[in-house]
């Protein structure tokens, strides 16, 4: 019995220190709940990486009380600024996971919006009622999404490392968002309802390479591929690598994320307005069709499929958004140019649409947005 008294005491002894270790104070002390967060989407604005979104925050731990019209703090805890590209959930939600971009300031990224898909600019303020006294100088930052979060229901994970401590910063509940986007974007409703499973002959074909990216420049070689035929239009943005930028030959898949090796999925098309009415401008990779009967465009978005470049030929094979089949062949010699070649001083008419979405009016919109916590 003594034995046995004495195992038992022994575990006991192990079973305390190792909850003991399990439940360092430090550990404790440093896993913070955020109970408010403020996010403003800025949405699409880059035309060529058209599933790119480009977001904005405020979020406060729960010791902090935030009133975001008068800007006015009080209490003690943790205030968080930040800015990140990510692609989005159906919900229009990030869920790119994030990592601290240590080669731009916040206000740098703020100014220009130049980050990079994973990147983010980010400030962490140390409060004191009501009062800014420090910020966490950060060594290594990851941030991840909730991947079915929502603005109602969403969840996040802010881990942060200093040279001296380690934090984790968590939100679950709803964010207060503030859409500033520079495009609205229809998806639905776009294609016609009817379902079509088409083989279509192309007779002409443009190819532009090292289109010029805002995002991702250094990341991504943007290949710029049009097919005419007598009654469609091919458009497909394929993004290759930087190192040999002339070599635009190979398979590239419709996907939503803008990797080597990827065809852009299309998120739909903006809808803009002006004297002479209501226009929408699909986001690649789409097929457009003229209807002789209504002498309008049909418009056909890729969400699956692939395209192949080769030396004399082009074709492709994707599935639309209503679930219609089109294939395509270009047989012959390829245009191939670089956007600079082909333009000169002149931008692509399509980058120039995003050149011009940066306006004083626009650039308002950006000004919407300030930090909680920087005066």
């Amino acid at each position: 019995m003594k034995k046995i008294s004495l195992f038992i005491a022994v575990a006991t002894l192990f079973a305390t220190l190792f909850t003991s270790c399990d439940n360092d104070p430090k550990k404790e002390k440093n896993a913070i709940a955020l109970t408010t967060t403020y996010m403003y989407s800025f949405g699409v604005i880059e035309y060529y990486l058209p599933n790119l979104h480009i977001f904005a925050g405020s979020c406060g731990s729960e010791d902090l009380s935030i009133n975001r019209e008068t800007a006015e703090i009080s209490g003690s805890g943790y205030g968080i600024d930040f800015i990140l590209s990510s692609y989005v959930n159906e919900a229009g939600f990030p869920i790119t996971t994030q990592q601290n971009q240590n080669d731009i300031s916040f206000d740098e990224a703020f100014t220009n919006f130049n980050i990079n898909p994973g990147e983010c600019a980010i400030n962490i303020w140390k409060i004191e009622n009501g009062e800014v006294i420090d910020s966490l100088e950060i060594d290594d930052l990851e941030i991840t999404f909730d991947k079915n979060s929502n603005w109602e229901n969403a969840e996040y994970h802010i881990k942060v490392t200093t040279k001296d401590e380690s934090f984790s910063f968590t939100f679950k509940g709803k964010v207060t968002k503030e859409d500033l986007s520079f495009a609205e974007i229809q998806k639905d409703n776009i294609e016609p309802a009817k379902k079509i499973n088409e083989n279509i002959t192309f007779l002409e074909n443009e190819i532009d390479y090292n289109c010029e990216l805002y995002l991702c420049k250094d990341k991504l070689n943007a290949i710029s591929v049009f097919m005419i035929s007598e009654t469609y239009l091919g458009y497909f943005m394929c993004y290759g690598s930087p190192e040999n930028r002339s070599n635009i030959y190979g398979t590239y898949t419709i996907a939503t994320e803008h990797n080597i090796g990827t065809a852009s999925k299309s998120p739909g098309a903006e809808i803009y307005t002006d004297e002479d009415g209501t226009f929408l401008d699909p986001f690649p990779s789409v097929i457009a069709y003229f209807n002789e009967e209504t002498y309008e465009e049909e418009y056909f978005l890729a969400q699956e499929g692939s395209i192949t470049i080769e030396e004399n030929k082009i074709q492709f094979s994707i599935t639309t958004q209503n679930g219609s089949k089109i294939s395509g062949t270009y047989s012959g010699e390829l245009d191939v140019m670089s956007e600079d070649e082909r333009y000169g001083e002149e931008l692509a008419p399509q980058r120039a649409q995003i050149k011009n979405k940066f306006t004083k009016k626009d650039i308002k919109k950006k000004q919407t947005f300030r930090s909680l916590f920087k005066k």
